[in-house]
């Protein structure tokens, strides 16, 4: 069910996806690992094999390792930039999801920023699988991040691939801007 909780709507998306499609032994990505809510949301669904965690923070590293502890799913945890995703990752992206903005309760002047963010974008959907989706949240209520939320909407907005369904989720009714979710799904032919 929807709520008013951004987080919440992103992560009711992703299930009822994995649920509809049937896939197993999924390669899923964190592109910002933060303090490892999203990592531990994608480590519980059951077909996802194996997550590649990306922050160029080892705070958020060690947060999200502490928060994961020991699992049977492969994690790679690493600390760069997720527009350097190409090389760790050779295949397929099945799940992408970018939490942007700054890690909550560090240093808010680091921030993703729109050029490596737009880069890790356009090439997350150039490795997503058939049926693959990417999820990416913006926060427009800070500087950076609402330059970040105008060009991620405009990119996504002048994307014209018939192959891909692209939605933006968010919340009207409130005084001050809130998050905002993008879903791009990749459906080169019926699954």
């Amino acid at each position: 069910m929807l709520s008013r909780n951004m987080t919440k709507n992103v992560h009711f998306f992703i299930e009822s996806h994995l649920s509809q499609w049937g896939k197993e032994n999924l390669i899923a990505m964190d592109g910002t690992l933060g303090n490892g809510y999203d990592l531990e949301f994608l480590n519980n669904q059951k077909a996802i094999s194996t997550i590649y965690g990306f922050d160029i923070q080892a705070q958020a590293l060690e947060n999200s390792k502490t928060r994961i502890g020991e699992t049977e799913k492969c994690i790679y945890y690493i600390q760069d930039s997720h527009h350097h995703l190409e090389c760790y990752i050779e295949g397929e992206i099945d799940l992408a999801l970018f939490n942007l903005g700054y890690l909550p309760g560090a240093d808010k002047s680091i921030v993703t920023r729109v050029d490596t963010t737009l880069e890790a974008i356009e090439k997350t959907i150039g490795k997503l699988s058939n049926g693959g989706m990417m999820v990416v949240m913006t926060y427009p209520g800070h500087e950076e991040g609402s330059r970040e939320h105008e060009a991620v909407k405009d990119y996504l907005s002048g994307l014209h691939k018939k192959n891909l369904s692209i939605l933006q989720l968010n919340v009207n009714n409130v005084i001050k801007p809130c998050p905002n979710c993008f879903l791009i799904i990749n459906q080169l032919y019926k699954i």
